[in-house]
C-alpha cells in the first residue's frame, strides 16, 4: 500500500537504557560488569568517546575515587577497559581463566580463527595486558601438531602473524586432503596423510640426520642429542638447529660479540707492573711456544710494546697435558674491581624444578670472544722467553673478567633469563615444561645468540635431554643430586697429611654439605685440625669422619625440588657441638627432604643449656631457610623479626626478652612421629611459667601474619617446629 505522501513517515525512537553502576567492591566482576556495559552502549548507539564520557556517572564509590585520581591516563576506552579490570581483579576468574588456558588444544573440527578468537577471550579473562610473547607461547602450545611444525620453523611474532601463517597452512593441508577419497580415509588412510604432512617444503622440517656423514654442518655431528626422542622430535629438532649451524664453531676460531668490550680501570698514578719471566725447563718452553702460535694463527694475541709485562705459568691438567696461563695476580692487586654479581646456585637450581626438557649450550672459548679495550691492551701484555706479546681479547685471570662476561651474557639474553633460560657464565641452560615449548625456547635463545655474533662448541651441547648436569649437580624432574663426577674425587681423594690438603678436602665436601644429614657434627673433627690453634694429629675420630663424608657422598640422597604450594616442615635438632636441620614437604602424599643444615656450635654457645641449644638451633634455622617463605608467606622476615616475634620457651637472657600467653589446647595434631599432640596458639604477652591446661611437655606456637611455628621444646636433645 503506498503511503500518503501528505503525512511524514514515522521516526522511530527508543528509549536510551542506563548501565549499572559499579562500586569496585570485593564481590563485584569488572569484567562482567564491562560486558553488561558494553551491550547498553551498542543498544544506545556510543562510540567509544561517548562511552568514555558516560562511564563516570555508572561509577561509584570507590570506582568513582580511581576514576577521579587516574582521568588524565584514561585517554582511550581500551585504556580504560584495561586499567579497570587490573585495579578490581576477580582472582577467581583470573584462575580459572588461566587454568582454561593451560589446558585449551585446538579441537579437531575447530578452524584456526576460531581457536585464535576463543583463546583471545580467555587472555583478556587471564591477564587483559598479557605480552605478545605469552599469547603466542599459549597459542603454539595448543595448535595442532600438523600446523605446529610448519610454524616451528618460523615462528610467528605477533598473534596476527601467527592467524595468517596458521590459516594458510590450514588451507594448503585441506586442499591436500582432498585427494584422499572418503574409502581411503573410512579405512584408516588418515595416518598416511598425516605422515605425507611431514614432507611438505615449507611446512614441516627436513628429515635430516645429524649425526650422518651427509649432514650439511660437520659441527653440528658433534652435537648430543636425546635419544630417547621420538624420531618425530628428533626431526623437528634437527631441522631447527639446522638454521642456526652457523652459530656452531667448525674451527678454532670463534666470533667477537660487539655487545661489550673489556675496560682494565686503573689509577692513573699506578705505574706500569713489569715482571721477569719464569724460568721454565726445554719442554716447557716449547709447550708455551706452540700455544703462542697457535693464539697467533687465531688472531687472540699480538706482539707488543707495552711498558707492562705479567710472567706466563703452566698448569698441568688430568691428562697431563699443559694449560697456558698468565700470573696477572699483581695486575689485579692495582686494578678496580668490577662487582657485576654472578647467579646464586642455589637459585638457578631452584629454577628448574618444573622442567622436563634440558638443553644446555657452552661458549666455545668464551672470554675469548669478548675484545679487549684497544686503550687497554697493553696492560694485558705477558711475557714469554721468547718475547713480549698483548692479548686483544678477554684473557683469562683478570679479576674482573667473570664479572664483565656475565654482564655481557645477561645484556645478550635480557628477559629471558631465569624465565626461559639461566645463564652462569658461558653455561647457558634452556629448560621447559613440554617438548614444543622447549623448541620454541631454544630457538629464541639461538636467535639472541646469533644476534650478538656468539660461537657456541658443539662438543659440549646437549639437547632436549629429561636430566641435566648444570654447576655439579644431576637434575630432573624427580630432584637433585650430586654430580657423580664430581663426587668420585672425594671417593679418590688420599688421607691428608697436612692442614692445607685438609682444607682442599673439607672444601670439596661442603659443596655438597645440602646432600648430608648432620654434615657438621660428622665434619666436626676434622674441622678442629683445621684451626690454628690446633696441632695436626690423626687419630681414629679424624678417620672414621674422613670415612664417613666418603661414604655418604657416594651415595647420596636425591633432593626434591621445593614446591611453593607443598606443606613445608623443617626439623631441628641440636647436640654438644652442633646445630642441625632438615627443610622437608609433603609431596604426592609422601615426606621430601628439600635440603639438610648444619653448624657448629661456637665456644661460648657450647656453655648454653639444653633448652637454649635447642631454641638456638630453631632460631638458626629459620635464618637459613628464611628464603623458603620470605617471597611466599611473610614477605620480609628477617633474623631481628625472629628473634622478636619467635620467642624460645624459657630462654630470655641470651636469645630473646618476650614471652607469650599461649590460648587454650586447640584440636590434637598427628606430630612427626605418629603420635598425637596438643596445639596452642600465642596470643599475647604473659608470664612463661603460666601453661596452658592439657599440655603435659614443653610446646610453643608462634603465629606471624600467616606462618605457623611449633616447637616441641621435650626434655631431650631433639626438637622440631613446623611452617
Amino acid at each position: 500500500m503506498a503511503t500518503d505522501s501528505r503525512f511524514p513517515a514515522p521516526i522511530l525512537y527508543h528509549t536510551p537504557r542506563t548501565p549499572p553502576s559499579f562500586r569496585g567492591d570485593v564481590y563485584e566482576n569488572a569484567e562482567d560488569w564491562l560486558d553488561i556495559f558494553e551491550r547498553v552502549a551498542r543498544y544506545n548507539g556510543w562510540s567509544d568517546d561517548r562511552k568514555l564520557h558516560n562511564v563516570y556517572f555508572a561509577l561509584e564509590d570507590s570506582a568513582r575515587t580511581w576514576y577521579e585520581n587516574h582521568e588524565g591516563n584514561l585517554s582511550t576506552w581500551e585504556t580504560f577497559r584495561q586499567n579497570l579490570i587490573a585495579t578490581f581483579p576477580n582472582a577467581d576468574r583470573r584462575e580459572k581463566a588461566e587454568a582454561a588456558l593451560r589446558s585449551r588444544n585446538q579441537r579437531t573440527n575447530e578452524s584456526v580463527r576460531m581457536y585464535v578468537e576463543d583463546m583471545t577471550r580467555l587472555f583478556k579473562r587471564a591477564d587483559p595486558s598479557m605480552a605478545e610473547e605469552t599469547k603466542l607461547r599459549h597459542l603454539m602450545r595448543g595448535v595442532k601438531q600438523e600446523l605446529f611444525a610448519g610454524l616451528v620453523r618460523s615462528p610467528p611474532r605477533t598473534v596476527a602473524e601467527f592467524l595468517t601463517e596458521a590459516t594458510t597452512m590450514e588451507t594448503t593441508l585441506l586442499q591436500r586432503a582432498r585427494q584422499y577419497n572418503r574409502d581411503h580415509l573410512a579405512k584408516g588412510m588418515a595416518v598416511a596423510f598425516l605422515d605425507d604432512v611431514d614432507r611438505l617444503p615449507n611446512l614441516c622440517p627436513i628429515q635430516v640426520n645429524l649425526h650422518d656423514d651427509a649432514a650439511p654442518s660437520n659441527a653440528l655431528q658433534k652435537v648430543k642429542i636425546n635419544p630417547e626422542l621420538s624420531p618425530h622430535q628428533k626431526n623437528f629438532l634437527s631441522s631447527l638447529l639446522l638454521d642456526f649451524k652457523d652459530c656452531f664453531a667448525a674451527s678454532s676460531k670463534v666470533g667477537r660479540t660487539p655487545v661489550a668490550k673489556h675496560r682494565i680501570v686503573i689509577d692513573s698514578a699506578t705505574p706500569p707492573v713489569c715482571q721477569r719471566p719464569y724460568c721454565v725447563s726445554p719442554k716447557e718452553r716449547e709447550a708455551i711456544r706452540t700455544q703462542v702460535d697457535e693464539m697467533l694463527a687465531d688472531d687472540v694475541i699480538q706482539p707488543s710494546t707495552s711498558p707492562w709485562a705479567s710472567p706466563v705459568v703452566l698448569v698441568k691438567k688430568k691428562d697431563n697435558t699443559l694449560r697456558f696461563c698468565v700470573d696477572y695476580r699483581k695486575l689485579n692487586n692495582v686494578t678496580k674491581k668490577d662487582v657485576y654479581p654472578l647467579p646464586r646456585i642455589d637459585d638457578a637450581i631452584d629454577r628448574l624444578r618444573d622442567a622436563r626438557f634440558f638443553s644446555s649450550l657452552d661458549l666455545k672459548s668464551g672470554y675469548w670472544q669478548i675484545e679487549v679495550d684497544e686503550r687497554d691492551r697493553e696492560k694485558t701484555a705477558f711475557v714469554t722467553p721468547d718475547g713480549l706479546y698483548e692479548f686483544k681479547v678477554l684473557p683469562f685471570g683478570l679479576c674482573s673478567a667473570p664479572a664483565i662476561f656475565q654482564r655481557m651474557m645477561d645484556t645478550v639474553l635480557a628477559g629471558l633469563k631465569w624465565q626461559t633460560c639461566l645463564v652462569y657464565l658461558d653455561d647457558v641452560v634452556i629448560f621447559s615444561s613440554s617438548f614444543e615449548q622447549h623448541l620454541q625456547r631454544l630457538r629464541i635463545v639461538l636467535q639472541a645468540l646469533q644476534s650478538a655474533q656468539l660461537t657456541i662448541k658443539p662438543e659440549k651441547c646437549h639437547f632436549a635431554f629429561e636430566e641435566l648436569r648444570f654447576l655439579g649437580h644431576v637434575v630432573s624432574a624427580q630432584g637433585v643430586l650430586p654430580d657423580p663426577d664430581k663426587t668420585s674425587a672425594v671417593s679418590s681423594f688420599p688421607r691428608s697429611t697436612d692442614k692445607k690438603a685438609l682444607r682442599r678436602f673439607l672444601g670439596l665436601c661442603s659443596y655438597y654439605r645440602h646432600f648430608v644429614k648432620d654434615f657438621s657434627r660428622l665434619a666436626e673433627p676434622l674441622t678442629a685440625l683445621t684451626r690454628d690453634d690446633t696441632p695436626f694429629v690423626w687419630g681414629s675420630a679424624q678417620d672414621a669422619a674422613f670415612e664417613e663424608l666418603r661414604c655418604r657422598l657416594q651415595s647420596p640422597p636425591i633432593l626434591a625440588h621445593f614446591d611453593e604450594n607443598a606443606e613445608t616442615d623443617v626439623h631441628t635438632d641440636a647436640s654438644n657441638v652442633g646445630l642441625g636441620a632438615i627443610l622437608v614437604q609433603w609431596q604426592d602424599g609422601a615426606e621430601r627432604v628439600i635440603a639438610y643444615a648444619s653448624r657448629t656450635l661456637s665456644r661460648s654457645e657450647r656453655n648454653y643449656s639444653t633448652t637454649e641449644k635447642e631454641c638456638l638451633a630453631v632460631i638458626w634455622a629459620l635464618s637459613d631457610y628464611v628464603w623458603v617463605w620470605t617471597p611466599v608467606r611473610c614477605r620480609g622476615l628477617s633474623e631481628k623479626l625472629l628473634r622478636r616475634y619467635f620467642a624460645p620457651y624459657l630462654v630470655v637472657r641470651r636469645l630473646s626478652d618476650v614471652t607469650y600467653e599461649v590460648a587454650p589446647a586447640s584440636p590434637a595434631r598427628s606430630s612427626h612421629n605418629g603420635k598425637r599432640s596438643d596445639v596452642v596458639h600465642v596470643v599475647r604477652m604473659k608470664p612463661y611459667y603460666e601453661r596452658p591446661p592439657r599440655v603435659t611437655f614443653r610446646l610453643h606456637v608462634v603465629i606471624f601474619r600467616d606462618v605457623r611455628l611449633v616447637v616441641y621444646l621435650l626434655n631431650t636433645f631433639s626438637s622440631r617446629y613446623s611452617v
